[in-house]
This record gives structure tokens, sequence and C-alpha cells, in this order.
């Protein structure tokens, strides 16, 4: 397993950079990247602190990081996303395989849980680790998933593919999670680009577990999707007893 996916790291990515749509592509995101991202932190840190009064200094400080760096963080992080997804259609074919709305909930409601606990977490190393390594795990899954040749496979969803796959998933997830963490902040989001785009070519063309009919494999993502259940429970009933409790307006005839 793991001798197969360090060949597909190096010939892949061979093949990937000597393609020139592809080694424009990300050569040019790189470029933006540090344009965005790391020339701005560059400026503002450079500056917050010239001012010899404090008081001032902890103003410019207050601005920059929750009125600019915050927000401007969660835009730019999906802008990094994108930019991974945009990558490999420049070397790969994307699949029709089979998506479903639910999942499409419980995937993204999984992203924003783990972002928002690292968030807050930030300084304790470990919670951090996690989070990530369940987030890029479950992006990982979603390009082999969206790249794989299923009829090879015979998966009618993504989860499934996930949970019968995990392992391989997971150690490249926690892998790179060690590696872009020890970035600086002002490399963080470049550095997780270019180290991310390498490691996704992994999953092309990699032989995964096929989907063997009733095997039951255990599920990672129950937890979170006993969360999102319970939302979409609460919602839904919400919506269901305020439209219970409208007035029938009578027109007049």
């Amino acid at each position: 397993m793991i001798l197969d996916a360090i060949y597909l790291l190096i010939f892949n990515n061979l093949q990937c950079l000597y393609t020139k749509e592809y080694f424009l592509e990300f050569s040019q995101t790189i470029l933006l990247l540090l344009t965005i991202y790391t020339a701005p932190i560059i400026i503002f840190e450079s500056i917050i602190d010239l001012s010899n009064i404090s008081f001032i200094n902890n103003i410019c400080n207050f601005i920059y990081r929750y009125l600019y760096f915050t927000p401007s963080y969660g835009i730019i992080y999906i802008l990094h996303n994108s930019k991974l997804s945009k990558l490999l259609e420049k070397k790969y074919i994307l699949q029709s395989n089979p998506h479903h709305l639910y999942l499409s909930i419980l995937y993204g409601f999984t992203y924003i849980l783990c972002s928002i606990i690292s968030a807050i977490f930030i300084n304790f190393r470990y919670s951090l680790y996690l989070c990530d390594t369940v987030g890029l795990s479950l992006f990982y899954s979603e390009v082999a998933y969206c790249y794989m040749d299923n009829s090879l496979y015979y998966y009618s969803n993504r989860l499934d593919f996930y949970n019968n796959n995990y392992k391989i998933f997971i150690i490249w997830a926690l892998i790179t999670s060690l590696i872009i963490n020890n970035f600086p902040i002002t490399l963080f989001i470049p550095g997780s680009y270019v180290v991310t785009s390498f490691i996704q070519n992994i999953f092309i063309n990699y032989k995964f577990n096929g989907y063997e009919a009733g095997i039951n494999s255990m599920n990672l993502m129950y937890l979170f999707e006993k969360i999102v259940n319970m939302l979409i429970t609460f919602i839904s009933t919400f919506i269901f007893f305020s439209f219970q409790k409208r007035s029938i307006i009578s027109v007049p005839i």
C-alpha cells in the first residue's frame, strides 16, 4: 500500500509537471497565493507596531487580525481548495460518479466543524493535527472518488468508498498535516497548496478496495452523521410548524 503510494507520488507528479497546462496552473496559483496571502501579511505585520503608543498599536493589531486576517483567511482557503480541484482537471478527466445532496451537506458540515475546532484549540497541537487529518482524509477521498473509474469498483456513494479505503487517506492526511503545520504563518496557504497538490496525485489510478455487497464496513462518519441528522430534524421541524402556524388569508370574492 505505502510502496504503491510512493511510486504514484513520484510518477504522477512528474507526469503532471511535464504537462504544460498543469504546470502553468500550478505556477500561476502559487504566485497568486503569495500575492494575496503572503505579501499582505508581511506588510501588515511590519507596520502595525510602528507607533510608539501601545494603544494605537493595539487598535491596529485588532483591525488587522479581526477585520482583515480572519475573514480573508477563510475566503483564501476556499480559493486554495478550489484551485486544487481545478489543477487536477488540467491533467485528468473528471468522472461522473454518483453523488448525493445529503453527503454533500455531511461533508461540508464536517469541514466547517473541524475548522472551528482547530481555530478554538489552535494552541493544542494534537487537536489541530486530528482535525486537519479528518478534513484532509475526506478531501483526498473526494479527489479519488471523482477521478476513479467506478466501473472497476461499483460504489454508489463516496461515504462507502471512504469507509472501505480510510487507511490510505488517513495516513497521507496525517503526513500532510504534519508537514503544513510546520510552515510559518506567512507561507501556510502557499505551502499547503504545494504539498496537497503533490499528495493528491497519489490517489489518481491508485488500486482501491472495491465495493462488496453484504459486507458492512465501519462508518467513521457516524458521529458527524448523528449531529447532521439532529440539525436537519430540528430545522425541518421548525419550518414545518412555522408553516402550520401561518394564518390563511381569505380573499373576498
